[in-house]
């Protein structure tokens, strides 16, 4: 028997493979003569939100028995967009979804964990607590594991509490068509509902250190007086436009009047910049550090201890395989490609299409008789990226790995991202990095602008700065950039003119 959300799920699968049929076609005629017929350039792959959010809400109106969870994709997907209508009204089907089942049985550990992370991406932690409580009220099997993850986060966030509470209270009166109170107030925090999930993802303990952050924030606030104003956010990415300062997690900024935290490659360090994080940050269009920013000694210490930390621990945002795994596979001397999440935010800032920029790598490798090691990012699903890959491999231009990211970095000639944060962890390595997209860490790498340029200055092993520069934007990314807020409080990175421009 087929189930209306199989159908949803189809529906939305339909939906991207409109939005993204170029990839498709891209991927079709890729590593052919026949693919210069279909340039796609660095914005090609970006989907269009506003298609889906017509169609997701179309399929809303035509189905008032679905659940939530697609409503509030919808609605997330309405928010990136710029789309406060269409946010409107997916945030009321999740609404009427979600009270029409309030207190119903719960038929399964699945439809527990489905409502109360429904509630959770809602920021309402109440009621995802009285799901939890009825759950164990039942008898269910996981009900105690699903209990003890929202008490959790119920602990993590007791100090400010009534934060959440009000957030939640204020999405649904946006649902509703209501304006928000509490709209005087110096500065505007964005409360992402990242906060409250409990979905598995990013890195263990990921969550729990954004809590720590936004603890240290509010306890900032409070310890000065200023008074804030709260606007929850559904999801990630998108552009701030406020007239306030603001502090935002995830975000860009329209104008340099905020505070942008975003987490790192590094595991549990953030970044905090005025516009944004990756190539959208202030930090990615500066030079590279002048030579005061400490001294060699402190300097050569640091970057000591870093690759002691990151390298000799085999430590990455992702879990990586244990090092000892022959990752190579070859004894060749190789260029190694990780691969990014095809329509991921940070692609668009790409001046290649990923699959171009692969092109581009096996072009120059096949003249230079040099292999093309390629590991698939974790989370990458694309279709069209599936099949680049495997024609390419079928046809011996590239070879796919799945070892250590440090093992293929170590090995590696040079390394070529867009502006993946592997990257950073090459640089770590001492090993030259091509960007073909913007980072925060692109004074200190090739930068690929133009079809055939990789070719033009690839050499293998040649840096592109000295390496003594290397390690002193290494030094200026964990020192003025980002931090660890669990060793130190991140507000401390906050910019003084950001901070005097409260009082």
């Amino acid at each position: 028997m087929v189930k209306l959300g199989d159908i949803a799920a189809l529906i939305v699968a339909i939906g991207e493979r409109t939005a993204y049929w170029r990839d498709g076609l891209k991927a079709l005629l890729s590593f052919t003569r026949a693919t210069r017929f279909i340039r796609l350039g660095g914005s090609g792959h970006v989907g269009d939100d506003r298609w889906l959010v017509r169609l997701g809400t179309f399929w809303l109106d035509l189905n008032p028995f679905l659940g939530p969870e697609l409503a509030i994709d919808i609605a997330t997907l309405a928010e990136r967009s710029g789309d406060p209508r269409g946010m409107a009204k997916a945030l009321r089907h999740a609404y009427r979804r979600l009270d029409k089942v309030k207190g119903a049985h719960l038929a399964s550990d699945e439809a527990a964990f489905a409502r109360a992370h429904a509630y959770l991406t809602l920021l309402d932690l109440a009621a995802a607590q009285s799901v939890a409580t009825q759950a164990v009220a039942q008898g269910l099997a996981a009900s105690t594991d699903l209990a003890e993850a929202i008490a959790e986060i119920a602990n993590q966030v007791q100090p400010w509490r009534h934060v959440i509470d009000t957030a939640a209270a204020d999405l649904r009166d946006l649902a509703e068509g209501k304006v928000s109170g509490h709209q005087d107030a110096t500065l505007t925090i964005f409360l992402p509902n990242a906060l409250t999930r409990i979905h598995p993802e990013g890195y263990a303990g990921f969550r729990a250190t954004l809590r720590a952050i936004y603890a240290q924030l509010f306890a900032r606030m409070e310890q000065t007086g200023i008074p804030i104003r709260l606007i929850p956010r559904l999801g990630t990415h998108g552009v701030i436009d406020c007239d306030s300062p603001y502090v935002a997690y995830h975000t860009i900024g329209a104008r340099p009047n905020g505070v942008h935290i975003k987490e790192t490659e590094r595991r549990g360090w953030f970044s905090v910049d005025s516009q944004g994080y990756s190539g959208w940050a202030a930090f990615a269009k500066a030079p590279l550090p002048d030579a005061d920013i400490a001294t060699p000694e402190e300097i050569a210490a640091f970057i000591a201890e870093e690759r002691r930390i990151v390298i000799g621990g085999n430590q990455s945002k992702y879990d990586q395989p244990a090092t000892e795994r022959s990752a190579a596979a070859t004894d060749r001397p190789y260029i190694f490609v990780p691969t990014q999440v095809i329509g991921d935010a940070v692609q668009r800032l790409a001046r290649f299409h990923p699959i171009e920029m692969l092109e581009e790598v096996v072009a120059a490798g096949q003249r230079l008789g040099i292999d093309v090691l390629v590991k698939r990012h974790p989370r990458c699903k694309s279709w069209a990226m599936s099949l680049a890959l495997r024609r390419a491999e079928r046809r011996g231009l590239i070879k796919l790995v799945d070892g250590s990211i440090h093992d293929l970095i170590a090995g590696a000639s040079a390394v070529c991202v867009v502006n993946s944060g592997t990257g950073a962890e090459a640089l770590l390595h001492g090993k030259p990095v091509y960007t073909f997209g913007e980072a925060e860490y692109q004074a200190a790498t090739f930068r690929i602008t133009r079809p055939g340029e990789f070719a033009d200055v690839f050499v293998p092993h040649r840096l592109p700065v000295p390496p003594e520069d290397i390690d002193r934007l290494i030094y200026a990314l964990r020192h003025s950039y980002s931090a660890n807020p669990m060793e130190r409080d991140i507000t401390a990175l906050f910019p003084a003119r950001f901070l005097e421009g409260l009082q």
